[in-house]
C-alpha cells in the first residue's frame, strides 16, 4: 500500500515524530473513515489526544503500516507536546 510505504520512509528518516506529522502523510478523510467518525470528530481527538481508544489507535497503527510501538510513540509524542502547552 503506498501510505504504508510514504509512513514507513518518513518514520526512517525521522521525520515522523507526532500525529501532526502523520496526518501530513495520510488523508484526514481516509482516517476519519477507518475509525468511524466524521473529520470534525478526528479534530477534536487530535486536540486531545488522551481520548483516543486503544483500539483506534491499532487501526491508525494498521492503516499505516505501523507496529504497536510505533505508533504508541508517535500518539505519545502527541500527548506531552500537548502537555507541554
Amino acid at each position: 500500500m503506498h501510505i504504508q510505504s510514504l509512513v514507513r520512509a518518513s518514520l526512517l528518516a525521522g521525520t515522523l515524530h507526532d500525529l501532526e506529522d502523520l496526518l501530513g502523510l495520510i488523508p484526514k478523510n481516509l482516517l476519519a473513515r477507518r475509525l468511524a467518525k466524521t473529520e470534525n470528530e478526528i479534530d477534536l481527538l487530535l486536540k486531545r489526544v488522551e481520548e483516543f481508544k486503544i483500539r483506534e489507535i491499532y487501526k491508525i497503527g494498521n492503516v499505516c503500516g505501523l507496529n504497536a510501538t510505533e505508533i504508541y510513540n508517535i500518539v505519545e509524542a502527541s500527548y506531552f507536546r500537548q502537555k507541554i502547552k
